[in-house]
Formats: structure tokens, sequence, C-alpha cells
């Protein structure tokens, strides 16, 4: 009897200890995709982007991880020998912090999907941000439509 009431208190103790601390997650916010023009013979296509901000982790605040995507096609067809740089701006509207970060969407060829597909071509990188609102743009070294939208930083 003692220790199934032992047990009980126990539990409750680690319970009551946990109920108020937020859990541990993240906010993906997706970067609007741009169409872009494309270095190589008869290529165009499209770059977009994802912003992770992680929640109640100290080592990650005032960090985001961007995540960089292009799909980069000859009529219609992805294509090995398309290439775009782009180029993913921020600026923090709370502390007016900027930054940027480029990566290259190049690749001698693509991995192919599960259905034989060609996967998009992919870049990835993490920012300093700061905490606050931070307004967040991709742009290419080619002519592109705008893209830009704004992330909350914890």
């Amino acid at each position: 009897m003692f220790t199934s009431g032992a047990l009980a208190l126990t539990a409750l103790a680690a319970v009551t200890a946990t109920a108020g601390a937020a859990p541990i997650g993240y906010t993906d916010t997706p970067l609007p995709q741009s169409s872009t023009a494309v270095r190589g013979f008869g290529c165009a296509g499209e770059v977009w982007g994802n912003a992770r901000v992680w929640h109640n982790l100290p080592s990650e605040r005032g960090k985001v991880t961007f995540t960089v995507l292009g799909s980069l096609k000859f009529l219609g067809i992805q294509a090995p020998w398309c290439a775009v740089t782009p180029t993913v701006h921020w600026r923090n509207l709370t502390t007016g912090a900027t930054g940027s970060q480029t990566v290259n969407l190049t690749a001698p060829a693509e991995i192919p999907d599960f259905f034989g597909m060609p996967t998009p071509k992919r870049g990835e990188f993490a920012a300093h941000t700061g905490p606050g609102r931070v307004e967040v743009g991709i742009d290419t070294d080619m002519p592109h439509s705008p893209s830009v939208t704004t992330i909350t930083v914890d």
C-alpha cells in the first residue's frame, strides 16, 4: 500500500513540475515561390524555401534555419545543366539587424525520387537574425519575380 501511494505522489510531482514548462517545438514558415530565369540552354524555373524557428530551445534563440529549393527546368522537365544562384536577404524589423546568404543551386546530376523524377535542388544555412519580427526575401542572380514574407523569431 505504501509503495503504490509513493508511486502516485511521485507521478503527481513529475506532472506538476513539467506542467508549467512550455514544450519544445518549431514553426516552419514557407518562403513564397519566385519565378526566375535560369542559366543554361532553354532553362527557366522557380525558387522557394522554408524558414524554421525553434521555440523554447535556448541554444536556438534568435536563429533561423533557411532551406532554399529550386526547380530548374528545360522545356518543363528538370534539367541537371540548369543553374541559378538565389540569395536570402533578411532584416530584423525589431532591432534593425540585416544579413544575407547566397546558395548555389547547381549540380551535374539530380537524385531521382521514388518515382524516378529528379528532386528539386536544395541549399540550407542558419542565420542569426536575433529575436523579433524578421522580413525575409529571396532573389536570384537572374531576372525574377519578388518573394518577401515576414516571420517571428524567438
